[in-house]
């Protein structure tokens, strides 16, 4: 059971990591106006999370990782038509919920008592 956990949060905190630095990518490629660059890498953002889903919701509620993959959908759309407030802010929304997931699920006593 502990190695599973220990596995679990290992996964977890690297899946997070690659999901912030993607978005970093994505955010780049906008501000340099690399538009097909950031539809490429909001697809690959999203099949990562999908790739992702079934391993992570067995330590996480599915909810939390549904809503950023919904984030991520709406990425794409919004690259695609040119909406950068809105890319902007989906972007920082995806962020902030991966770091409050990694955040959430550090194990503490708090957590454990």
């Amino acid at each position: 059971m502990l190695g599973f956990i220990i596995y679990s949060h290992i996964n977890l905190t690297n899946t997070c990591n690659k999901i912030i630095n993607i978005c970093d990518n994505i955010e780049d490629d906008i501000q340099q106006n690399k538009k097909s660059d950031g539809i490429k890498n909001s697809i690959a953002l999203k099949d990562y999370i999908q790739n992702s889903y079934s391993l992570l919701t067995a330590y996480l509620n599915h909810a939390d990782l549904d809503n950023i993959l919904i984030e991520t959908i709406k990425l794409s759309e919004y690259i695609e038509y040119d909406n950068e407030s809105d890319i902007f802010a989906t972007l920082h929304a995806i962020k902030h919920s991966t770091s409050t997931i990694r955040k959430l699920q550090k194990p503490t006593l708090n957590n454990i008592f």
